[in-house]
C-alpha cells in the first residue's frame, strides 16, 4: 500500500481446513458482506468453498477445485486437509509432507485469488488502481513469526496484492481474534468476560476476552490470557472415519482399492448422518454406507459388509466425536485455570461457540452441559455462565477479519489494542561472568579490558502472557566497535520459546526448549557513536562505543523492529533494520569468539 493511505476496498480470506470462506467491506465502513459466488452459476450461492484440488492423473495439472473437485472422479488426484500439514512441526496424522502441503496451498490459493479477482474486476471499474488491502487469519497453533511470513510470500506468489499498484496483503489476526471480534457483538455489556471458542475443521482455538466498551459505542476489547489452541475439528473426524473405513476395505483387498474407495464413501450419506449427529430427530442406530463399486447384493461378513453397503454403529461414530469433544473441553479448562491463576477476580459470562464444529448438536450438547451444570461447572470462575452460539457460526472468522480492519480504518481505533504475548521472546547475548549464575557455561575473555564474558546467554524481554501494545518496547543496546568493524553491521539474534515463564532456558545450550526466531542487522553508520581509548595516554586499544535502542512490536503472532537512536526514530520501515528469518525454527548457537565479542555486549 503506498503511503499512509487508507485502503478503499478491504478483503479477508479464511483459509480452512474443509472449507475456505471470504468477506469484504468499503466505505462507509459498516458490515461486512459474505462472498458467496463460489461457482460460475449465478443462481448458486455458497458461504464457503470446499478447500479442495483436483489434479489431473496422467498430467498433474490442476483440473478443478473448490465445488468443481469431484470425488467421484476417477480421472483425478483429490487434495484436500492439508492445512495442518503446513506446520513444519505438526506430526499428528502425517499423511504428506510439508513440501507436498505448500505446494498444494499455493496451487488452491492462486485458485481462490484468481476467482475472486475476476468477480471484483467485473464489478468495480478501477479495480485495478484502487487500494485494495487483503488480509488473511492463522490458527493459534502456528506460533512462529518466520512461519507467517513464508506463508506471505506463498500468498504473494498466488497473486495476492499483485493486481495493481495499490494492492497488498497482510496477516491480521489469529483465528481466535477476529472469531472474538465477531462474536463481541452480540449484544454484550461493558465488562462481560467472554471465552470464545472457535471449533473449526483441523483446529480449535480458545480466546477470552474482556468487553470495555459500551453497548452502541465503538468496540473496544482487552485481552486476559495468550490465545491457545489444539488440533481439534470436525475435518477430523472425516479423516478417522475415512481411516476406519479403509482398514476394514482392507480386510478385503481383491474387490477394491481400499484408500480411494473409502474417499468416495464418505460423500453425501455420511456428511449428513455426521451434521445431524445427536440432534432430537436422529435416530438411526446404524449408518449404512454404499461401498462405492461393489455391485449390488455382496456380503463380506469379515469387513461388516451386507448387500453391498458398510455397516457402522452409532458407538463408533459416538468415540470419534468424543475423541475431539474431549479434547475441546480440556482446552477449555486448562484456560480457565490459567485465567484463574492470571486474573482470579474475573468471572468469565459467556462461553461463546463458533466453527463449523460447534455446529453439531451433540458438541453443543456436551459443551453446554459440561459447564453449565457438569463437572465443569464447579470450576469457581465460571459460577452463572452461560454458553451462546456465534450468530453465524461458520463465518465467524472471517467476519471479524474484515470487521477488525474496518473499525481500525473508520473509527481510527482497533478493536484490540493491548495483547497477551503467545510465545516468549528474547535475545543472545553475553553477559559479564559470574561463577554462580554461568557455572558450566561457555566463558570468553575480552582482550581490550581483560573482562569475561559468558557467551550465548538469553536476555528475555517478552515473557509469554506479557501485555504487549502496538507501540510495543524498548531494549538498549551497545557494542563495542574495534577499528577493523567500523563499518560492519551490528548483529543479533532473537529467539523464541514457548516453555512456561518459570522454566525459561537461560542460555542456548539448552537447544531443545528454545529456537532461533530471526538474525537482526543494523547499520551502525547512523547511530550515536563514542571513541574511547583516543588519546595518546590511553593504555587499551581504541574502539568505538555505539548506543542505540531496538523497539520490539510483537503482534498476534509476528514481530517487527524499529531502530532509535538519541532519542530519534532511525528508521520507520526496514531501511536500517534488516531482518533475517531463514533461521527461524531452527536451534543454532552462535560461534563468538575474541574477535567477534563486541558484536554482542548488551546493556542489562
Amino acid at each position: 500500500m503506498a503511503g499512509n493511505a487508507q485502503p478503499e476496498l478491504v478483503i479477508g480470506v479464511d483459509f480452512g481446513m474443509s472449507q475456505t470462506g471470504v468477506a469484504y467491506c468499503t466505505a462507509p465502513w459498516t458490515n461486512p458482506s459474505t462472498f458467496q459466488s463460489w461457482t460460475t452459476i449465478a443462481s448458486e450461492l455458497f458461504n464457503k468453498a470446499p478447500s479442495r484440488l483436483a489434479y489431473d492423473h496422467g498430467t498433474a495439472n490442476i483440473k478443478s477445485w473448490g465445488f468443481f473437485a469431484d470425488v467421484a472422479d476417477k480421472t483425478v488426484d483429490i487434495k484436500e486437509y492439508f492445512k495442518l500439514h503446513l506446520d513444519p512441526e505438526y506430526g499428528e496424522w502425517k499423511l504428506l509432507s510439508h513440501q507436498d502441503a505448500r505446494r498444494y496451498y499455493l496451487d488452491y490459493m492462486r485458485c481462490v485469488h484468481d476467482h475472486i479477482a475476476r468477480y471484483f474486476q467485473t464489478r468495480y471499474a478501477q479495480w485495478a488502481t484502487m487500494r485494495v488491502e487483503w488480509n488473511f487469519s492463522v490458527p493459534t497453533t502456528w506460533k512462529h513469526a518466520g512461519m507467517v511470513r513464508d506463508l506471505l510470500e506463498i500468498l504473494k506468489l498466488a497473486g495476492f496484492g499483485r493486481d495493481g499498484p495499490y494492492h497488498s496483503s497482510v496477516v491480521t489476526l489469529t483465528e481466535a481474534e477476529a472469531a472474538a471480534v465477531c462474536v463481541a457483538k452480540q449484544m454484550l455489556k461493558r465488562d462481560d468476560v467472554i471465552l470464545v471458542c472457535d471449533a473449526g475443521g483441523g483446529t480449535t482455538d480458545v480466546n477470552i476476552m474482556k468487553v470495555k466498551s459500551e453497548m452502541g459505542e465503538t468496540l473496544r476489547l482487552e485481552q486476559l490470557l495468550q490465545v491457545e489452541g489444539r488440533e481439534v475439528g470436525s475435518a477430523l473426524i472425516d479423516i478417522k472415519v475415512q481411516q476406519h473405513l479403509a482398514s476394514r476395505l482392507a480386510l478385503v483387498p481383491e474387490i477394491l482399492h481400499p484408500p480411494e474407495t473409502a474417499e468416495r464413501m464418505m460423500l453425501g450419506r455420511f456428511e449428513r448422518f455426521k451434521c445431524s449427529f445427536g440432534s432430537p430427530g436422529m435416530t438411526a442406530p446404524k449408518l449404512f454406507l454404499p461401498v462405492v463399486g461393489l455391485p449390488a447384493g455382496l456380503d463380506y461378513p469379515q469387513a461388516g459388509i451386507r448387500d453391498s453397503h458398510m455397516e457402522i454403529d452409532q458407538d463408533t461414530i459416538q468415540h470419534l466425536f468424543d475423541e475431539q469433544v474431549d479434547g475441546l473441553l480440556e482446552l477449555i479448562e486448562e484456560q480457565l485455570h490459567a485465567l484463574k491463576r492470571n486474573r482470579p477476580g474475573e468471572q468469565v459470562s459467556y462461553l461463546i461457540m463458533s466453527g463449523g464444529l460447534s455446529a453439531s448438536e451433540y458438541i453443543q450438547r456436551r459443551v453446554k452441559t459440561h459447564f453449565e451444570s457438569g463437572a465443569g461447572a464447579e470450576i469457581p470462575n465460571i459460577r452463572g455462565l452461560r454458553m451462546l452460539l456465534a450468530e453465524n457460526l461458520q463465518l465467524a472468522v472471517v467476519q471479524g477479519l474484515v470487521s477488525y480492519r474496518a473499525q481500525e480504518i473508520s473509527k481510527g481505533r482497533p478493536p484490540i489494542e493491548q495483547r497477551c504475548a503467545p510465545v516468549s521472546y528474547g535475545v543472545v547475548v553475553n553477559q559479564k561472568y559470574s561463577q554462580q549464575r554461568h557455572f558450566g557455561q561457555r566463558v570468553v575473555r575480552d582482550k581490550r579490558d581483560g573482562q569475561r564474558w559468558a557467551v550465548d546467554q538469553i536476555e528475555w524481554l517478552i515473557r509469554k502472557g506479557d501485555k504487549v501494545t502496538d507501540n510495543g518496547l524498548e531494549k538498549m543496546f551497545k557494542a563495542k566497535l574495534s577499528p577493523a568493524q567500523y563499518r560492519k553491521p551490528w548483529q543479533a539474534q532473537f529467539v523464541v520459546s514457548t516453555r512456561p515463564i518459570d522454566a525459561l532456558p537461560q542460555s542456548m545450550a539448552e537447544k531443545d526448549h528454545v529456537r532461533t526466531l530471526c538474525t537482526v542487522t543494523v547499520d551502525l553508520k547512523l547511530v550515536d557513536r563514542h571513541v574511547r581509548n583516543k588519546h595518546w595516554w590511553n593504555f587499551g586499544e581504541r574502539y568505538e562505543l555505539a548506543h542505540f535502542r531496538l523497539r520490539l512490536i510483537p503482534g498476534s503472532f509476528d514481530l517487527k523492529f524499529r531502530l532509535l537512536s538519541g532519542g530519534r526514530l532511525v528508521n520507520s520501515e526496514d531501511d536500517q533494520v534488516k531482518v533475517d528469518w531463514s533461521g527461524g525454527g531452527s536451534h543454532r548457537q552462535s560461534t563468538t569468539s575474541n574477535d567477534d565479542l563486541d558484536q554482542w555486549h548488551t546493556m542489562s
